[in-house]
């Protein structure tokens, strides 16, 4: 039987029942023993004070009441250290789940950072493999154009290496032709144009000069050649005599053709002609000197014009 002291309230440990009335006839309360019972199997008692007539069953209710009371303190007792236990239980699993959940958490956010590199290289390789399939597609469309152009760029170099071959060919006799010229060059005129023969290479058919820069000695010399060939040229110079014997004279060119010569005193005059080595000169008669003579005077205006008799060789 539950029993509360001093207004305390106990768990019910048993049914518990109101006592009948005239249980207890020569029981005197100050105060009554039970007053209600609340719902949940809380009783309230009052503390009573029974009188000596009662005091026997009082004793042995009381000792049904002490030994509930410490079955119900070792109840209580017991279900506190099950609670205890249960609680601790529950906060180590509480914090296993927290501790898993939290490593799922980080594991998804870094699945998903995973995920979207993946994602994001997977596009920049699709992107990359469809330009590489277009660029194909575009130099398989293009192949043929490609070998037809290829073809005629190397047509087209075969024949500037042909025409190349013929111009080297071909300026390679013009610079032989120009070296045979140059001895018919009076001796001031070969000065002036020594820096021009001097690029002529000695041979044609291994020098390291470009054809271009031979081609252009070559019309160089040419044009100054012509230029020669087309007038006539008062030239002074020393004639060798033979025998150790040097004269200056003058020298009237008619071209490539023929020339004059006579010194100041007309003790030596004579003509030539180009040859194979050079010009060919032969003396003339005193007479031929006169008109030789004139007619260098006349060139330089100190004799009006007139018709001039010459000797003149025809080869």
């Amino acid at each position: 039987m539950p029993c509360c002291y001093q207004n305390r309230y106990v768990a019910t440990l048993d049914q518990h029942q109101e006592p009948a009335e005239g249980a207890y006839p020569n029981a005197a309360y100050r105060r009554g023993v039970y007053t209600s019972r609340p719902a949940g199997g809380l009783t309230r008692c009052t503390r009573a004070y029974p009188s000596a007539g009662v005091q026997s069953n009082m004793s042995h209710r009381t000792f049904h009441l002490v030994r509930r009371t410490v079955v119900g303190a070792i109840l209580v007792a017991a279900t506190a250290i099950h609670s205890t236990a249960d609680t601790e239980r529950a906060r180590t699993a509480y914090t296993e789940w927290s501790r898993v959940m939290t490593q799922l958490s980080q594991e998804r956010a870094e699945w998903l950072r995973e995920k979207s590199m993946i994602s994001d290289t997977l596009a920049a390789g699709r992107a990359e493999l469809e330009a590489i399939d277009q660029r194909i597609a575009e130099i398989a469309a293009t192949s043929g154009e490609t070998d037809r152009k290829r073809a005629e760029l190397t047509e087209q170099i075969d024949e500037a290496r042909a025409t190349a071959d013929t111009l080297a060919a071909r300026v390679g006799a013009f610079e032989q032709r120009v070296r045979a010229l140059l001895p018919l060059l009076p001796e001031p005129t070969r000065a002036e144009l020594q820096p021009a023969i001097q690029m002529l290479p000695a041979d044609p058919r291994s020098t390291k000069v470009p054809l271009s820069q031979r081609a252009a000695t070559v019309v160089m010399l040419l044009a100054q050649i012509d230029k020669f060939n087309s007038g006539i040229n008062l030239v002074s110079e020393i004639r060798d005599l033979g025998a150790g014997r040097t004269v200056e004279v003058k020298t009237i060119y008619f071209g490539l053709a023929t020339a004059y010569f006579a010194d100041a005193n007309l003790t030596t005059t004579g003509y030539g002609t180009p040859g194979p080595q050079g010009w060919e000169w032969k003396p003339a008669d005193a007479k031929t000197g006169e008109l030789i003579a004139l007619a260098i005077a006349m060139h330089e205006n100190t004799k009006p014009p007139a018709f001039v008799s010459l000797p003149v060789v025809i080869r």
